[in-house]
Parts: C-alpha cells; structure tokens; sequence
C-alpha cells in the first residue's frame, strides 16, 4: 500500500539530486563530488548486489586497483582548484564592469552638470531645443526630484523610450517643469526661485548631447 501512494520528495528530479547531495556534503564535509557520484550510481544501478553476484576475487582485485589509480590522480582537488580559478575570473570580470560603469555613470553626472537648466517654459519650444537636448532637461530633472528610482517619485517623468516623438517631449518637460517650480515655490518661496537656475540654456553650441545608448539603458532599469 505504502508503494502505491509514494510520492518523490520534490517535482523536479535534478532539485532532489542536489538536494540529496546538500545533505550529504554537510554530513561528509571533506567528500569529493566524484565519491558522491560513485556512491550514487552504485545505489541505483544495485552494482553492490551484481558484484555479489558475478564478481571473482580476481574481478574484486582490478577494481579496488582502479580505484586507488583514480584516488592518487587527486581529482577533487583539480576541480576545486579550477573552481576557484574560474570564482576568480568571474570577480575580476564583474570589477571591470562595475569599474566601467561607475565610469561612465561620472562622465554622464559630470556632462549634466555642465549643462544649465532652462529658466522658463519659455526656452521649451525653441527652435534648437532638439529632442536629445529635451532628454537632458528631462534627465537634469529626474536626478533633482526623483534620485531613487525605488521610492515614490516628486515629479512625474516618463521614461525615454515612451516619448520618442519632439512633440511628446516638449510636453513632457512642459509638465516636468511646472512640477518643478512648484516644488522649489514649496521649498524656498517664489522671490528666491530666479537665482537657481544660472545663466540659462540660450545657444545652439551650449552643450553635445549625450550618448543615447547611455539613455537606452536607463530606461531599460526605470520600467
């Protein structure tokens, strides 16, 4: 009775062999990978019972033989050796790609910072106002108002990617920009509003756009 209704422990066949072997690695903490293969080969192909069966003690002497051969080539210990060799590489790769992006996150900070934001809804509609130069307003203002794109956002901005027309973003800084004016109304009052935003964003030649790949990948983590 007790056959016909077992039930393996889990669903997934390779999920109960790693976690049989989890169990066992803490109960034989020095075990090698290959002892715990081996033993568990053996179980399921009964070769314990087909060596009682068939085996000779000739038959017995090559395999004890064999697997003292197989003991003295030290596997376990090139495989935790190429382990850690390949842990290594694996660090020393996700360094240089957190150092490349540290990186290139400063020089985007930096290349922000050059850049004055506009002083009026006024400087939105102007002929030179391309679309990347919309993306950096757009982008000097999320970093001011809505730095941790985990919590609640200040002001409302959409993601680049959903404002691929110029139209779309002019209304899309429009809003953003009255947002702003309020937020800085509630926080310094109107008569001090003037002297934040510098000399203003008034020449075709003020700045290069930034790298839109850069821009690509912000969305990609905002959505």
């Amino acid at each position: 009775m007790k056959a016909r209704v077992w039930r393996p422990a889990t669903n997934d066949v390779n999920e109960g062999a790693l976690g049989s072997y989890v169990v066992w690695a803490h109960d034989n903490p020095t075990g090698a990978l290959h002892t715990h293969n081996a033993l568990k080969m053996c179980q399921r192909n009964s070769t314990e019972k087909f060596a009682a069966t068939f085996f000779n003690a000739e038959d017995y002497h090559f395999v004890i033989a064999a697997a003292r051969r197989l003991e003295s080539e030290g596997l376990e210990k090139k495989r935790r050796q190429e382990q850690r060799e390949y842990d290594a590489r694996m660090l020393d790769k996700k360094e240089a790609a957190n150092a490349k992006k540290l990186a290139k996150a400063d020089a985007i900070r930096s290349r922000l910072d050059s850049i004055p934001l506009i002083k009026s809804i006024n400087d939105i509609r102007v002929p030179w106002m391309t679309r990347e130069r919309l993306d950096d307003q757009l982008e000097k203002l999320r970093r001011l108002w809505n730095p941790d794109k985990k919590k609640s956002q200040r002001i409302t901005i959409p993601c680049k990617s959903h404002i691929p027309k110029l139209a779309d973003k002019q209304k899309a800084l429009e809003d953003a920009f009255s947002a702003h004016l309020a937020l800085l109304a509630d926080e310094v009052g109107d008569e001090s509003i003037d002297g934040l935003f510098g000399d203003g964003l008034d020449s075709e030649t003020d700045t290069e756009v930034l790298d839109v790949d850069y821009w690509d990948e912000e969305d990609a983590e905002m959505e």
